[in-house]
């Protein structure tokens, strides 16, 4: 086929224009999609990093996510690093996730919570939590000894009563009542049967604390507390130097039957706090409400003083069950008590703990409750079965009761 001039001529100014001339997809610049800032995650509830759980308790965690691009997707949740599940429950600019477990047993966790978005971008850092699981121990004062101990139904009531509430501290105000073979008889029954792992004989003076020991040496059912009971704040002018006397001279008593040292505090200035904490292994605080929800901060001034004290010290709040029918100077949580339980206080306390993100927070955790005492709580509270305290069906403490005393 002849290719004439004329289409030669054609081709060659379709050549030169198409050079000259740019393409036009070239032209067009090319469209990138991408994340202008990733999402962010903020702890909500607990508001603490450093939190305190029971073991075998489920903690339940809230985690706040926000996103500039208006796209969240979801969270993923991870214990010590492992993922535990991952879940599609966010969407638009901030919304929240919450996920609860179960630590199995004592230990320090660290949980976390990544948000992403629809792009597949996640926050950094995470969210993240602290988690000290540790057991929670529960005491409760014991008044009226020589008249409980004296009676073998009241000695079984108080018993199991203790065992059924997972009461594992009884101190005992002794006075009055002879230490000698009954008192260790109650002692070994106590530890041997029904859950007890301590008791605390009360004291206010240098002489009680040396009959404590010579009791301690002499029998087996032995004191592991000595507890001192010196209200100076109330003292006019106040005697925190006679107080730390008797602290000073309780641990040497104590000493040969390492038995811990152990007071209970009201109202000391903070320049008191941090010098007693260093006299004693364990520090009952006065925390007397009428419902726990203010208990906590009622209680955090001092326990904010104590941060500064030592590591190793022990740190229980006193909860009074003093009621409007039964009380020496005005009622407290008695009546609170009657509907609820000590587990439903406890946790609640516990709650506006790890809630509380001040710096000056006691971060050595609250490892115990004390309750003010035994003779309000058989007064006012019946058991999970509604059988009166004062006389118990429930024999499994007895053993030889009877005969012991």
């Amino acid at each position: 086929m002849t290719i004439s001039h004329k289409n030669i001529l054609i081709a060659c100014i379709f050549l030169a224009v198409s050079c000259l001339v740019p393409d036009a997809r070239a032209a067009t610049p090319e469209v990138m999609v991408y994340d202008s800032a990733p999402p962010v995650a903020s702890r909500l509830s607990p508001a603490s990093s450093n939190i305190f759980v029971l073991p075998g308790a489920s903690q339940t965690f809230t985690v706040r996510g926000t996103d500039v691009n208006g796209d969240l997707r979801g969270v993923e949740w991870y214990v010590n690093g492992t993922q535990q599940v991952s879940r599609l429950t966010l969407s638009g600019g901030e919304a929240n996730d919450v996920w609860s477990y179960t630590f199995p047993e004592a230990g320090t966790y660290t949980v976390e919570a990544r948000v992403f978005d629809s792009l597949g971008a996640y926050s950094s850092p995470s969210a993240q939590w602290s988690v000290s699981i540790q057991p929670r121990s529960r005491g409760m004062y014991v008044d009226r000894v020589n008249q409980i101990l004296s009676n073998p139904d009241l000695t079984v009531a108080l018993l199991e009563y203790a065992k059924r509430n997972a009461i594992t501290y009884l101190v005992l105000y002794v006075g009055g009542y002879p230490l000698g073979a009954s008192m260790d008889a109650f002692v070994q029954l106590a530890k041997s049967t029904c859950g007890v792992k301590e008791i605390g004989f009360i004291g206010g003076r240098t002489a009680d604390f040396d009959a404590f020991q010579s009791y301690n040496s002499s029998y087996v059912g032995k004191a592991d507390v000595f507890n001192l009971e010196y209200e100076f704040w109330n003292h006019t002018p106040r005697d925190f130097d006679q107080f730390k006397t008797l602290l000073q001279h309780m641990r040497i008593a104590s000493a040969p039957s390492s038995a811990k040292v152990e007071t209970y505090i009201g109202w000391p200035t903070d320049a008191e706090i941090v010098e007693l904490a260093g006299l004693v292994d364990r520090l009952l605080l006065h925390c007397y409400v009428r419902t726990p929800s203010n208990a906590y901060n009622y209680a955090k001034s001092r326990l904010y003083a104590l941060s500064g004290g030592p590591l190793n010290l022990t740190i229980w709040p006193i909860f009074s069950a003093e009621s409007s029918s039964y009380y020496a100077d005005q009622p407290f949580m008695g009546d609170w008590l009657v509907s609820h339980s000590f587990n439903e206080a406890e946790a609640i306390f516990m709650d506006a703990y790890n809630d509380d993100t001040d710096a000056r927070k006691c971060e050595g955790g609250v490892s115990g409750f004390q309750y003010y005492s035994y003779d309000y709580i058989r007064k006012i509270i019946k058991d999970k079965r509604g059988v009166s305290l004062s006389i118990t069906t429930d024999r499994s403490c007895a053993l030889s009761t009877a005969s012991r005393y």
